[in-house]
């Protein structure tokens, strides 16, 4: 496998870890524990997000995603999230 298809397949898992994490925690629990779990999820996508631009047209290697707040991210069910 290439290093970089390499790295893209740990990127998805540990964002998937986080988002597992995350949804396991619980719906109506906003303990310290959930937020920071949370706070993964965003710092989890913003790595995918800013890998997955890197080399689309348009996309200058000078720019880098920064930052995905916790308030856009929604639980649509026990097993998904979404942006908002």
């Amino acid at each position: 496998m290439r290093m970089a298809a390499q790295i893209d397949n740990t990127l998805h898992k540990k964002v998937a870890g986080f988002v597992r994490a995350y949804l396991d925690a619980g719906n109506g629990d906003d303990t310290g524990e959930r937020q920071d779990r949370l706070r993964w999820v965003c710092v989890g996508l913003e790595w995918l997000l800013d890998r997955l631009l890197k080399g689309c047209e348009g996309w200058s290697p000078g720019f880098m995603v920064d930052g995905i707040l916790p308030e856009s991210v929604i639980v649509v069910s026990q097993d998904e999230l979404a942006a908002c």
